[in-house]
């Protein structure tokens, strides 16, 4: 059976295509090992650290100035926690579950983390100063965006674009 010009054009862009992703995901991989979870947690932890340092090191009238520009400079909110307080814990899924062991290992096994606090979604933090407890909040974006897609479905759409421009560039010859 013989293969006309255009199918085979097509095949060999298409081959191209996938082989050059497959090279760019292997490359991410050697690079870049560390994954999107751990790199998360170690983003967290240092806010948390950081911001305990600087509500520590703070004179006591400058720390509501302090509180007020971490919310309106860096989406970092910071409340007392409270025995009252409503928490819904991250979602089940692996990746959370792998995020909330990491921030444990990095900020100690007493760490909490919640998806919202009394009504107010994003990724919730517990931490103390001198033994009183607080709520770091970080927005929902900040954190959703590097546990965004999977690589495979990254992969998927890109291989599909590939491929749809392959058609038309083996379509143009």
């Amino acid at each position: 059976m013989r293969i006309s010009l255009f199918w085979r054009t097509f095949l060999l862009i298409a081959g191209l295509v996938v082989a050059c992703l497959m090279a760019m995901l292997e490359l991410i991989r050697i690079f870049d090992p560390a994954p999107a979870e751990q790199k998360l947690a170690w983003e967290v932890a240092s806010v948390v650290n950081l911001t305990r340092s600087a509500l520590v090191s703070a004179q006591s009238d400058r720390r509501v100035q302090l509180l007020a520009e971490l919310a309106r400079e860096e989406g970092v909110r910071v409340a007392p926690l409270e025995p009252g307080d409503r928490s819904e814990p991250l979602e089940p899924a692996a990746r959370a579950q792998a995020l909330l062991g990491r921030l444990r290992g990095l900020l100690g096994p007493q760490t909490r983390v919640a998806a919202s606090v009394n009504g107010e979604h994003g990724l919730w933090v517990s931490f103390e100063i001198d033994g009183d407890p607080y709520w770091l909040g970080l927005s929902a974006r900040r954190f959703e965006r590097q546990l965004g897609p999977p690589w495979w479905a990254l992969l998927g759409l890109a291989a599909t674009l590939g491929l749809l421009g392959a058609l038309a560039m083996a379509r143009a010859c």
